[in-house]
């Protein structure tokens, strides 16, 4: 998962789309930890819709297996 607040495809997005409520994930990429909004031409950060483990992958798509 990428946690890097700043995302160049979503700055492109926002660029071409100054206030667009929603950026998508073909700009943001879809390892992208935030989701973004656009403001004046900016992205902003909307939220963090994916929580992390220690390792760094998104915990929601993990499971435990049951054992034997």
């Amino acid at each position: 998962m990428n946690a890097a607040r700043d995302n160049p495809g979503a700055d492109g997005f926002c660029n071409a789309n100054p206030n667009d409520d929603v950026v998508p994930a073909f700009a943001t990429g879809h390892d992208a930890v935030y989701s973004y909004k656009c403001r004046n031409g900016k992205a902003e950060v909307t939220g963090n819709p994916w929580q992390l483990d220690k390792r760094g992958f998104a915990a929601k798509l993990w499971t435990v297996l049951p054992g034997n």
